[in-house]
């Protein structure tokens, strides 16, 4: 007589994915590690943000609640919300962009570097792009599940494409160029994924390339020994723009004109945050410099603990810091593509690649930026660069990963 008993007994809880979660606390552990290495060295120079431990840790704590109740409340709830989740990111990035209209508010619209990326609302300030580029994946994996879209068609394609654009040119107007380019990546990927018009995106990826080499050229860059280019002052009064060339033809001018330079001729002035970049990384060969050794760490590196923590890594830790970061990263896109593949549906399907995709593609932006593959943008390394809303909804795409993946069980 055959034994059923086992095969009748109930199955236990659904299990979360182990590797998934490990991967990410991997690298939580290497951020704060080299957050306390950075903090230690702004303390005793003096320089500000002083104390970026201190700071950074309350934002983990409301990352890791965040991933909470991503991994606990149902993901259909996140379906009915995606519109107004959408709508409401949209309008914050339009509220950014009101400076450029010369309608900006005193104390709520935040200048940093030139750029209107930031709402200050007391002690509270919020980046809206980081929470566009979430809202915008639940959206799009949204419509690309209903049974009526056609996204082999381009007119099935249009409707994303066009929400896709709105949202792209508001980064602009701020400007965030690398978050508009990570939002068209992982918009296009998704696109990939849910079969839409490959020769079309190929053409539209090609008229891209065009106009950037153009950009490039017209940025006209000079060699080292060429008189220092002529600077435009931006007042950060965000209640007018100074006439003049636009602030953000001159911005993609300085970043793209900035980063020819650096393999052909003296990268001094033009290119320095990649030189101490590369600098960084090489001073750390194989096991690094140790944790609080790192030189660069010391003023030598701008923007280390939000642009430039990778490079910190590299120095302090070594070829083995780096490679435990860049394994993580595989571990997170192999395990969240598995999550994807195994959804019970293809709302699930399509949310579990979005989200796995668009964390992915900024880590490798980061990445590129670091080892001067790319010119240099404002994107920081999720889960590893100081930051709040970033590190809120990343934190947020894995508990929403986890639980399409106990869903799947």
């Amino acid at each position: 007589m055959v034994d059923t008993s086992r095969r009748l007994r109930p199955a236990g809880p659904p299990r979360p994915d182990f590797v998934l979660l490990g991967a990410t606390a991997g690298l939580l552990v290497i951020g704060l590690a080299v957050m306390a290495s950075i903090g230690e060295a702004r303390d005793a120079m003096g320089r500000e943000p002083r104390d970026i431990l201190g700071r950074h840790l309350p934002r983990v704590v409301l990352g890791i609640i965040a991933c909470y109740f991503g991994a606990r409340i149902r993901v259909d709830t996140w379906r009915q919300l995606a519109k107004p989740f959408l709508f409401a990111t949209l309008s914050l990035l339009a509220f950014t962009t009101l400076p450029r209209l010369g309608l900006g508010i005193d104390g709520v619209h935040v200048a940093r570097n030139g750029a209107y990326r930031w709402i200050q609302i007391g002690p509270l300030s919020i980046m809206p792009g980081e929470f566009f580029k979430a809202a915008f994946v639940l959206w799009l994996a949204h419509f690309l599940s209903l049974p009526d879209t056609k996204c082999a068609t381009i007119r099935g394609s249009l409707h994303p494409l066009v929400i896709c654009g709105a949202g792209l040119l508001l980064l602009a107007l701020q400007p965030s160029i690398s978050t508009a380019v990570g939002v068209a990546c992982t918009t296009g990927a998704m696109l990939y994924v849910a079969g839409g018009p490959v020769p079309r995106v190929r053409t539209v990826l090609c008229v891209a390339l065009l106009v950037a080499g153009a950009l490039v050229f017209a940025s006209g860059p000079r060699r080292a020994d060429a008189a220092p280019p002529e600077r435009v002052e931006v007042a950060e009064s965000p209640g007018h723009t100074p006439a003049g060339t636009p602030r953000i033809w001159t911005y993609l001018k300085d970043r793209l004109g900035g980063y020819v330079p650096i393999w052909r001729w003296e990268p001094r002035r033009l290119c320095y945050h990649s030189r101490q970049s590369l600098i960084a990384l090489g001073f750390g060969g194989l096991a690094g410099q140790g944790l609080g050794n790192g030189r660069h760490s010391y003023g030598r590196l701008p923007e280390s603990h939000t642009d430039y923590p990778l490079a910190a890594i590299g120095e302090e830790l070594g070829w083995i810091g780096t490679t435990a970061v860049v394994l993580a990263w595989i571990l997170i896109l192999i395990r969240g593509m598995r999550i994807a593949r195994n959804a019970p549906d293809l709302y699930r399907f399509m949310l579990a690649a979005g989200l796995t995709l668009n964390l992915v593609l900024f880590a490798v932006v980061n990445a590129a930026v670091v080892t001067a593959m790319v010119p240099v943008t404002g994107q920081g390394m999720p889960f590893i660069s100081y930051g709040g809303g970033g590190m809120l909804m990343n934190f947020f795409s894995i508990g929403v990963l986890d639980a399409i993946n106990r869903s799947t069980a």
